[in-house]
């Protein structure tokens, strides 16, 4: 990782530093938007949801935006062998359909 200081670069002394920035977040700044779940890793997730709910995005922002969130991290969880179950990792992944299911049945 490098790091700019008076218009010279240089290597990090801490190469394996976490910025927080993770790529969904740089990609929304390249696409000069604030909102990440316009860019294109929720792009056909965020319309195929809208065509289901016949809402529209801007409707209600809170109820997608979880919606959004929940199924993405149990999409990983179960595609790395935690599939929805009463215990261990299982029940997070449960748990955060849950909450996607509920916040689609909110309206």
């Amino acid at each position: 990782m490098l790091h700019q200081r008076r218009h010279r670069i240089r290597k990090n002394a801490n190469p394996n530093l976490d910025y927080g920035g993770g790529l969904e977040r740089v990609a929304t700044a390249l696409n000069g938007d604030k909102d990440i779940y316009n860019t294109a890793f929720f792009l056909n997730p965020k319309n195929k949801l809208m065509e289901l709910s016949g809402q529209s995005y801007t409707d209600d922002l809170k109820s997608f935006r979880i919606i959004l969130d929940h199924v993405r991290a149990a999409t990983f969880l179960i595609n790395d062998g935690a599939a929805p179950a009463n215990s261990d990792a299982g029940y997070i992944t449960r748990r955060l359909l849950r909450r996607a299911i509920r916040a689609g049945k909110k309206k």
